[in-house]
């Protein structure tokens, strides 16, 4: 019964389906529709008493056995189900009824369809298949008119981008061809000009996987090097100045009014501590200057720092000092960044002597007066076919014997030395008074008498 509601909905639209006039007109007559909707109505309309009936039933059972079970010797009395009975009997009546109806009706759509010629009915449906397509696509040639027409000038476009892309593509290809040759060509000249003169630097190209691909191609006087062997050819120091050059390259390659504006931060650009090496890394840059906006440049190499500070006469410099409250910049000069060794210990030591410092400077005395010695004696020490290899003792000794400096001098010399020549922990016991009026005092022979 529960599925009867959906089983009618069924009836109703296969009734429904059928719109030729003759079968339409039977079934009015028959009212068949109108029988099925009223014999639903009164299914429904039993079901419920049968329902309600059933409930009422139910309940004078379960009483009865509640008795029963209370008292189990006494009869009980007898229940009467005659009433549901006859809503059941009423509610068979109604469902054969409606099956009644659906025979009729099936009975009349049987009688229909056995007169039809199946073959004219097939030619039929064809046909209007036929008719139905070209409706359609007179309909879609009406609605679609206006985007065909686009589409057909979005196609002639694409045909004309097409050709364009290829002839851009074409033009690009040889403009990219240029501009490569051209910036290989700049790093070769880039990295002879920094002191790997031996090697040539040019492209290949590799065309392995989906993407052109260009390769390093690096030849060793003359000698085409393959990728697996670089690494036996080319130092470190070679590295990092090729790296150097592919970067300067690019720089050197900007448009003049981006180079204009550009601010170039140089960190450690020095690729070896080779003297020639940083001379030629620093004419490159020099050469560049005038083109950038700015050349920041940070090292850790105090020759690098003092090259830079020789090449570049307008050169501002900042140093970086450590104090117990950490790090802080701090101006410096260009004397300060080009001093050598001698006029570090020399400012040292002045700087002890005029108590600006109250760190003791004894040992950087023995250092100073012997390389004062030999740097104001120099000429005769080289005639005398002495170097750096041999003793102050020495160098004393041929002086005085040969008449370049007289015994006084000589004397006071190799006090300075065998008393500078004791041992560190000795000088350090000298109480800082000690050491300044000893210094003060060598520095007055040094530069009076010497």
């Amino acid at each position: 019964m529960g599925r009867l509601p959906q089983k009618h909905q069924s009836n109703l639209q296969t009734l429904e389906r059928y719109t030729e006039e003759v079968i339409k007109e039977q079934l009015e007559q028959c009212g068949i529709a109108q029988f099925l909707n009223n014999q639903i109505e009164q299914i429904k309309l039993n079901l419920q008493e049968v329902d309600s009936s059933l409930a009422k039933t139910t309940q004078v059972v379960r009483t009865s056995l509640t008795h029963k079970y209370d008292a189990p010797y006494n009869p009980l009395d007898l229940v009467d189900f005659g009433t549901l009975q006859s809503k059941l009997t009423k509610l068979n009546e109604s469902v054969s009824e409606y099956g009644s109806t659906v025979a009729i009706s099936n009975d009349i759509l049987k009688s229909f369809k056995d007169d039809q010629d199946v073959t004219a009915l097939l030619e039929k449906k064809r046909q209007e298949e036929i008719n139905e397509a070209a409706i359609i696509t007179a309909r879609k040639r009406l609605h679609l008119d206006a985007d065909c027409t686009r589409y057909t000038d979005l196609k002639d476009q694409i045909s004309i981008n097409e050709v364009q892309y290829e002839t851009d593509k074409t033009a690009l290809e040889q403009a990219q061809e240029v501009f490569l040759d051209t910036y290989f060509s700049e790093i070769n000249t880039l990295f002879g000009a920094i002191g790997s003169s031996d090697f040539t630097i040019s492209r290949k190209i590799n065309r392995g996987g989906t993407r052109t691909v260009y390769d390093l191609k690096v030849e060793f006087k003359g000698q085409l090097i393959s990728n697996s062997k670089l690494h036996c050819l080319f130092s470190e120091s070679d590295r990092r100045a090729l790296a150097l050059c592919i970067f300067l390259a690019k720089i050197h390659r900007l448009p003049n009014e981006e180079k204009g504006k550009a601010i170039l931060i140089m960190d450690d650009p020095v690729t070896s501590f080779d003297n020639e090496r940083i001379s030629s890394i620093l004419r490159v840059l020099f050469s560049l200057k005038p083109s950038i906006k700015q050349l920041i440049i940070t090292t850790h190499y105090k020759g690098m720092a003092s090259a830079v500070m020789k090449k570049f006469n307008d050169a501002q410099a900042l140093k970086i000092i450590q104090t117990t409250q950490g790090s802080s910049f701090s101006q410096t000069t260009k004397a300060e960044m080009t001093a050598t060794a001698h006029d570090e210990r020399y400012m040292e030591i002045m700087d002890f002597v005029n108590r600006g410092t109250q760190d003791n400077k004894i040992t950087k005395l023995r250092p100073f007066i012997e390389d004062e010695m030999r740097q104001r004696y120099r000429l005769p020490l080289v005639a005398l076919n002495l170097t750096e290899k041999d003793t102050f003792n020495d160098c004393i000794e041929a002086l005085k014997n040969n008449g370049h400096i007289d015994v006084t001098v000589a004397t006071s010399l190799h006090d300075y030395r065998t008393t500078l020549n004791l041992p560190a922990h000795e000088l350090d016991s000298w109480t800082l008074d000690d050491s300044r009026s000893y210094a003060e005092g060598m520095m007055n022979f040094i530069y009076n008498d010497l």
